[in-house]
Formats: C-alpha cells, structure tokens, sequence
C-alpha cells in the first residue's frame, strides 16, 4: 500500500470512528432523554392512582378511570394497572390487563421495562400509602417510544453513510492535494535513481518548508550530476594521459625485440623506455596524491614549520629551475600550521614547478609566506605570459591544460594545481590566481589556517 493509501485510510477510519461515536452519543442520548419524559410522566400518573386508592375504604378498592400519561404530545396513552395486596393477591384489575405480574424484588418507584400481552410497556410498581403492604402496578406501552427510536435509527444510520462516503471524498481530495509536492518528489527521485540527473523538482508549493525541501534535493541532485560527470571526465582523462606513455614504452619495447641491435641501441631504447616509465610514474603518484587528497585520507595532523617544508620544495625544484635557468626567491619567517608536511610540502613544490616551467630564462620566481587575520599564504609569483580571466577557474581542473602550454610542450598531466587547491582546501584554506605586480606573470596564493588557528 503505498504512503498516500495509508493516509486516506488513516484519515477515513479516525472519520468513521470520529462519526459513528458521535451518532451513538446522539442517539442513546436523545432515546434517555425520551425515556426519561415517559418515566416522569408514568411515575406521576403512579403516584396520582396510589394517592387515590390511599383516600378509598379499604374494603372497596377500585381503580380510577382517569387517562394514562401523555408522552411525545401525542396525546394519553392506554395504562394497564393492578392492585395486589400484601400476600400477593391481585384485589383490582384494569381492563386492559389481563394478569398482575409477580411484584416479588419490584423497587418502589423505579420504572422498567417488560413485555404485557405481546406489547412492550414501560412500568412501575408504588406502594400505597396508609395501606400496609398494597402496591400498585402502573404501566403504559412504550410503541411510540421505540417507533421514534426505530425511525432515528434509520435516519442516523442513512446520515452516518453519507457523512462515511462524503469524508472519504474530500479526504482523498485533501490527501492528493496534500500530497501532490511529496509525489513529484518522489517521481524525481525514481528518475535520478534510474539513471536520469536532469531531472529536477522545481517547487511551486507555498509550503516554505516543502519548497526549502524540495530546493535542498535539486541543488543535491545537481552536485550529484557535478560530481558523476567530474568523475567520468577524470577517468576518461586519466586513460588518455596513461595511453601516451604506456603507447611509448609498448612501441619502444617492441621495436627493440623485433631485430638484433648493438649495446648502445638497445641503450637508447631502454633510455627511451625509462623515460616512458617515470611519466607513468608520475602520473600515478599524482594520481593517487589527487585520490588522497580529495578523499581526506591524510594522516593525523602536526604541527608543521613552514620554512622547512619550503626550505624542502624549493630543493625538489631546484634541478629544473637550473635547467631553465630561473632562480627562486623564498621569503618565509617562522610561520607554523597544524596540517600534514608532505601534503604541504607537495602542495608548495606543485605551485614552484608550475611557475618555474611558465618563467622566461633568467627570470626569477619568488615564493613568499606571510600571515595574515589568523590565516597563512603562501604566494609564488613569476614573470611568464600570465593567465587569462576566462581560464582562473578552468587551470585548476584535473588534466586541463591550457593552449599555450599544448603549443610550448610543457610537460605534466595538469594535475599539479588541482592538487595543490584540495590539499589547500583540506587544510581550511584554498588556492587562486592573480595577476602579478605591473600587469606581468601570474601570482599564485594558497591559504592555510595558521597554528593559532588550528
């Protein structure tokens, strides 16, 4: 059964329980209230006969010919009476009765009901005053009485399965209704899990808390799809980066095996391979860097100073920087952070390779740690071409790289800045790129909580 069945049918018995309480209070109340008239009226009428007989000489007992009690303003009601005395003998009849009943265990005054000659009455038994032991039987049938109870019962059960029909009618209208925005929600969801990330809810409620529900779930469906297409990208971009340098040692390999070559043909082609191997290396140490990272998967913090991990990454870059004929400025106090030193470390060698290979030969690139509102940055600024407005966001993406480096041929998969921006980012801070003093090259700063503030 599904949510909305149960709610109309929650909604339908509690109206059906709700209904037929209340027409049972209704009835039993309007048939007490009847009762009770005829009561007081037959108990009156007892008294009146009783005080009549108390006034008789006691050798000549008679009953009155005076009408019964009037009930429902239909006028007087036929009475069956008799009079027993103290033995139990019958000592007056009426002429509508042709037994006295047993009066053996009859409470004085309190009216009951019993069958009289096929007829259902309503009676009570009164004792004669001044008159030791008489009694007197006064009864009146009760026909209009249960004929009004028949008739309300009739018109109370008819109005009951109107009512029953009506309420489960505009409960299940209410319901739908109610429920119109949770079924939406729920179709979306069927769809999304299907496979489907365009779907969207779109909330047009007036329920703020339905909407903020609703908006909530669009805005994760949408980072959801973010994420599932991030991660198809990434693999797709990964296979292409892996198939160059797996293509490369592949054909080398078997370019070598194919004929005889001398030592130092074979040299060349182990050296080429080599080379083929260390790029794939490489890839998956960033690889795996880039997994870790985004994962939290480092270890536990420590406390970490900041001039060694840079005094370390300017070490690991010095090599290239030579090459290229750049040289590297560091400016770094006794700056400390809580945080993961290799992490760091890498994050400030991927942010000096990618300067380094984008500096002109014999420029200079400067690395400067400062802190600032409890928060450390580690700038690294060059003298290169720069980076474009349009593509601020873009170079920090896994495996993009730009048009100019495609044209110079720089080396890298153009994972090195996404790196660096989670391993920022996992340290409270994050990464952006500026452009450098005068207009000229790139300024990259990266923002991490400080020991203060850790």
């Amino acid at each position: 059964m599904s949510g909305r069945a149960r709610f109309v049918a929650a909604v339908f018995v509690l109206t059906v329980l709700t209904l037929g309480g209340a027409f049972a209070a209704v009835y039993l109340a309007f048939n007490r209230l009847q009762e009770r008239q005829l009561d007081q009226a037959l108990i009156t009428a007892a008294r009146v006969e009783a005080r009549m007989l108390s006034q008789q000489p006691s050798e000549a007992v008679a009953l009155s010919n005076r009408p019964g009690p009037a009930a429902n303003q239909v006028g007087p009601l036929a009475t069956f009476a008799a009079v027993l005395d103290g033995a139990g003998a019958v000592v007056a009849l009426s002429p509508t009765l042709a037994a006295a009943p047993s009066a053996r265990g009859a409470e004085n005054g309190r009216a009951f009901d019993l069958w009289i000659q096929n007829q259902h009455a309503r009676c009570v038994w009164m004792d004669v005053e001044g008159r030791a032991g008489v009694r007197l039987f006064f009864a009146v049938p009760r026909e209009d009485l249960d004929g009004d109870a028949a008739f309300l019962s009739r018109a109370m059960t008819v109005a009951f399965l109107v009512a029953v029909v009506w309420a489960a009618a505009i409960a299940y209208w209410i319901v739908r209704v109610f429920t119109n925005e949770q079924r939406r929600i729920a179709e979306v969801a069927r769809r999304v899990a299907d496979g489907d990330l365009t779907a969207r809810i779109s909330s047009r409620t007036r329920d703020r808390d339905m909407a903020r529900f609703a908006l909530d779930l669009d805005q994760m469906i949408e980072r959801l799809a973010l994420l599932v297409s991030s991660q198809q990208r990434f693999i797709a971009y990964a296979a292409h980066e892996l198939r160059s340098p797996l293509t490369m040692l592949y054909g080398e390999l078997s370019h070598a095996l194919r004929r005889s070559r001398s030592a130092e043909e074979y040299r060349r082609a182990i050296e080429e391979a080599l080379d083929a191997t260390r790029s794939l290396k490489q890839l998956s140490e960033d690889l795996l860097a880039l997994a870790r990272v985004s994962e939290g998967a480092s270890a536990t913090s420590e406390r970490v100073s900041l001039r060694e991990v840079s005094d370390e990454a300017v070490a690991s870059v010095l090599g290239e920087a030579l090459a290229r004929d750049v040289e590297i400025v560091t400016e770094c106090g006794a700056h400390e952070t809580m945080g993961h030193p290799r992490d760091i470390e890498r994050l400030l060698r991927n942010l000096l390779e990618n300067a380094v290979r984008h500096a002109p030969r014999g420029t200079s690139v400067r690395l400067r740690v400062r802190e600032a509102e409890a928060m450390i940055e580690l700038a690294v600024s060059d003298q290169g071409s720069g980076v474009s407005e349009e593509e601020r966001e873009r170079i920090f993406e896994p495996f993009y790289r730009s048009a100019s480096e495609e044209k110079d041929g720089h080396a890298g998969a153009g994972l090195g800045l996404a790196i660096a921006r989670d391993i920022a980012r996992a340290h409270g801070g994050d990464v952006r790129v500026d452009v450098g003093e005068g207009g000229v090259g790139a300024v990259f700063t990266a923002t991490i909580r400080s020991a203060a503030k850790s």
